[in-house]
């Protein structure tokens, strides 16, 4: 999907922007470039505990959710999101929201702030050119990304 808005979606706490959630084992490869997702409940649900997501969100904004930016639920298959460029602000929960096992979650050239909290949850990978901070609690500290033989980009 590109230069697409999706504004003020959902109500009474669900829904939202944009929402995944492949059943059956099934494999969904998303790609959204250039999308504004503003004024949602949520502004996009990653869901993967029947089916494997691959996911790359670049030059993008999401902004003013009224629960949080990003949630992306792993499962045994995995939950796969690039964020790239992209700026994640003002949301009234999180800015980016993880949980369950076989999140991947890269982040690299983005700006995530003006949340109540930024980033949140486990498999959070940094390349380290971002902007986080003036959320009110800025989160979970972010792994770097391995760079060459493993070692972690500066």
């Amino acid at each position: 999907m590109s230069d697409t808005t999706i504004d003020n979606n959902g109500s009474a706490g669900q829904g939202g922007g944009i929402e995944v959630a492949p059943q059956n084992s099934a494999i969904a490869s998303v790609v959204l470039d250039g999308v504004k997702m503003r004024g949602n409940v949520y502004g996009m649900g990653l869901t993967a505990t029947s089916g494997t997501i691959a996911t790359v969100l670049r030059h993008s904004v999401i902004a003013g959710s009224a629960v949080s930016g990003i949630v992306v639920v792993g499962g045994p298959t995995g939950a796969f999101l690039t964020i790239e460029e992209s700026s994640i602000v003002n949301n009234g929960g999180y800015g980016v929201q993880t949980a369950g096992s076989g999140v991947s979650v890269q982040i690299g050239g983005s700006t995530i702030t003006g949340n109540i909290t930024g980033v949140s949850g486990t498999g959070l990978v940094s390349f380290k050119n971002n902007q986080i901070g003036d959320n009110a609690t800025d989160g979970t500290p972010i792994t770097a990304f391995p760079g060459p033989g493993g070692t972690p980009l500066q």
